[in-house]
């Protein structure tokens, strides 16, 4: 079983934030299954950076989409996104230092997920709702598997 199930309540409505969100995901739901298999060396150290690397640069693209579109709660994403690369490093740091991943960290992964999700950028969705390009348009984010 998957520690978070996709899509639950977490798609927002617009493919490509749907589309990273939902690689987010996997990547989680990796972890996890790394951690259940009882493996805790080279793997999950990989996971926990692909992760730290996907989220970064999924931000970023948010970031810059925010900015296009002049999003007024742009400030308090921005320090949410900041402290969330802030605890992935703690992270990885504390993985490095010996600290094995576990079910209270992985607890934790999957609500600063969807809750971020829930909480940031569903508000961000709604803002945009008129705002977002349809695909025939141009995307509002940078795919993200070329950005």
């Amino acid at each position: 079983m998957s520690l978070i199930q996709w899509p639950g309540d977490l798609l927002i409505g617009h493919s490509a934030v749907d589309d990273d969100h939902r690689h987010l995901v996997e990547i989680i739901n990796k972890l996890a299954e790394a951690h259940a298999a009882g493996r805790q060396s080279g793997l999950i150290g990989e996971i926990l950076s692909e992760l730290a690397d996907y989220t970064a640069a999924h931000f970023e693209r948010e970031e810059r989409f925010m900015e296009r579109v002049r999003y007024p709660g742009i400030d308090e994403h921005r320090l949410n996104h900041s402290q969330l690369i802030g605890s992935l490093s703690r992270i990885i740091y504390d993985f490095e230092m010996g600290r094995p991943v576990d079910q209270p960290l992985l607890d934790f992964l999957r609500h600063w997920l969807t809750d971020h999700i829930m909480r940031f950028d569903k508000r961000l969705a709604a803002y945009t709702v008129d705002q977002i390009p349809t695909e025939a348009e141009g995307e509002a984010l940078p795919d993200p598997a070329v950005a």
